[in-house]
C-alpha cells in the first residue's frame, strides 16, 4: 500500500508497471488517458480530481488476469518462464516496457500480441509529483 511512486518503485519482483497519463473525464466518470498506449483509458474511481491532471497509473505484474474489464494491446518482446509463471515483457508501439505475469505463457513467443486483462480497481494512481491519490 504504498504512499507514493518512491515506494512503489522499490517494492516487489518485478517492479511495479508504471503508466504516465492524463485524467479525462467522460459522462461523469473519471478515466486516465494514456497516449504511449495508444491512447487506451483506464477507468479510475478518484472523485474531484480536474480533467487533464497528469497522473501515473501503477500496476503490480500479477494483477493482470484474463478476466479483467480494462485491457491493454501489446506485443510482447521477451518471454521469462519460473516454473508455473510466466512473465512477458511487452510495450504497445513504442511504449515503455511493461511486465505482465502470466499462468499460460508457454505457448506465448516473442512477437505475439498480447492482450493484458486487468481489473482497474488494482491500479494504483499518482499524481505529478509522485504522491498516491486515494
Amino acid at each position: 500500500d504504498p504512499a507514493n511512486l518512491f515506494v512503489a518503485g522499490f517494492i516487489g519482483s518485478p517492479k511495479m508497471n508504471f503508466l504516465k497519463g492524463t485524467t479525462e473525464i467522460v459522462e461523469g466518470r473519471t478515466y486516465a488517458r494514456l497516449p504511449d498506449h495508444g491512447g487506451s483509458k483506464i477507468p479510475i474511481s478518484l472523485e474531484a480530481i480536474a480533467p487533464d491532471t497528469p497522473v501515473t497509473i501503477g500496476l503490480r505484474p500479477e494483477h493482470f488476469n484474463e478476466a479483467g474489464p480494462a485491457v491493454l494491446d501489446l506485443t510482447i518482446d521477451m518471454l521469462e518462464h519460473l516454473g508455473g509463471e510466466t512473465f512477458a515483457y511487452a510495450r504497445h508501439g513504442n511504449g515503455a516496457l511493461i511486465v505482465v505475469e502470466t499462468k499460460n505463457g508457454r505457448g506465448l513467443k516473442a512477437g505475439d500480441r498480447l492482450a493484458a486483462r486487468f481489473d482497474p480497481a488494482s491500479a494504483l494512481v499518482f499524481d505529478g509529483e509522485g504522491k498516491r491519490l486515494r
